[in-house]
């Protein structure tokens, strides 16, 4: 069962990323902007948005590889909007 629950855990990850990536289309193209949410990450820095790098990570290093960085980002982008540059 380990190893069944293992190959389904893969396949969900293999299928998250463009699901994932379709949603944060969405929300770049709809939600912020009606929102006027800007990212104070790429405001601070002159690096791309969180929203962009995610798209570009899990495109780039699927789901498995590219959520872990895309969750450091966000921490980092937290700082950001305390103060704190990275």
């Amino acid at each position: 069962r380990p190893a069944l629950t293992s190959i389904a855990l893969i396949l969900i990850l293999a299928n998250l990323g463009p699901i994932a990536i379709a949603g944060i289309s969405c929300y770049q193209k709809c939600i912020a902007p009606a929102l006027h949410m800007h990212c104070s990450y790429a405001h601070a820095t002159g690096k791309e948005s969180c929203s962009a790098y995610t798209k570009r990570m899990l495109a780039e290093k699927g789901a498995l590889y590219g959520l872990p960085l895309c969750l450091q980002r966000f921490q980092a982008c937290a700082r950001t909007g305390k103060g704190t540059v990275p």
